[in-house]
């Protein structure tokens, strides 16, 4: 999985990028599929009012849960948390966050 986006915050606002390769789960024509993956982040700034990101680079988890509506199209929701990882000093920082989600399957 690969997403472009923004992450906003304590008036301030941040390109950011995912990187996480993963594993989805279910039969291929089934009601629903879930997902888990591990990866990368990079965001373009990492102080949000006070709350200090640490620095650019973040560990990523992500799990999903995904029903397909119309072919290859369908809806879900992503429950996705970033954090530092202690890679910037003592003290993890992080975000979590709650998406709904449009997919493409690509078949």
């Amino acid at each position: 999985m690969a997403s472009l986006g923004a992450l906003t915050g304590g008036g301030d606002r941040a390109f950011l990028t995912t990187l996480v390769p993963g594993f989805a789960f279910g039969p291929r024509h089934s009601v629903f599929s879930v997902d888990i993956g591990v990866g990368v982040s990079l965001l373009s700034r990492n102080q949000f009012g006070q709350q200090d990101m640490g620095g650019p680079f973040h560990v990523v988890f992500t799990t999903g849960l995904r029903i397909p509506v119309y072919g290859a199209i369908g809806l879900g929701y992503r429950f996705h948390h970033m954090s530092d990882a202690n890679l910037y000093g003592p003290g993890v920082k992080g975000v979590d966050t709650h998406m709904l989600e449009m997919t493409y399957t690509f078949r």
